[in-house]
């Protein structure tokens, strides 16, 4: 390691330097662990609901959707739909934790429009096996559009290597219910 000392400094200066070269003597001299990567991410899970032909889309449209993971609940309305080869994502419920959000896909040239749920954290220990996650969409005229549920089993990973932070757990497996 090689440390410059101006010495033009005023006194103060020269004081703060100084501790600062203490400091880093002393670190220079631990055993720190620089193996690990800075990559974040969040746990949770992402997983398709449905898929909506172009017949839908006006049924789609103004559509109340409800979100729940493990009975605590977040509900929205579809205000827009994509367009041709875009996305729509609405966030639903509050700021609190986990975020939910639904996105619609449409794809072309077969002009369907896939659902998607997003139920995420930075906080792996909202996950746990067996949580449940339920998806309703009920049309404006009061017809049900999805019904569905499903029971979730979570795998964790390290992005950044074997003992460095963070731990994310993501869905790996999700059972109809």
């Amino acid at each position: 390691m090689t440390i410059v000392v101006v010495t033009t400094a005023t006194r103060a200066h020269r004081l703060v330097m100084a501790r600062l070269v203490a400091l880093l003597l002393v670190l220079g001299s631990c055993n720190i662990d620089h193996s690990c990567a800075l990559v974040f991410c969040d746990s949770g899970a992402i997983f398709p609901v449905s898929t909506f032909s172009e017949s839908d889309f006006a049924r789609l449209t103004g559509a109340t959707i409800t979100i729940c993971f493990n009975g605590w609940c977040n509900e929205g309305v579809i205000d827009a739909l994509p367009d041709p080869g875009g996305i729509h994502s609405i966030s639903l419920g509050s700021s609190s934790e986990p975020t939910v959000k639904l996105s619609l896909q449409r794809f072309d040239p077969d002009s369907e429009i896939r659902l998607g749920v997003d139920v995420e954290s930075d906080r792996v220990d909202l996950f746990r096996n067996g949580d449940v996650y339920a998806v309703d969409v009920v049309g404006m005229d009061g017809a049900s559009l999805v019904h569905a549920s499903w029971s979730v089993d979570y795998a964790d990973s390290q992005p950044n290597g074997d003992g460095c932070d963070p731990t994310c757990r993501m869905a790996a497996t999700m059972t109809p219910l």
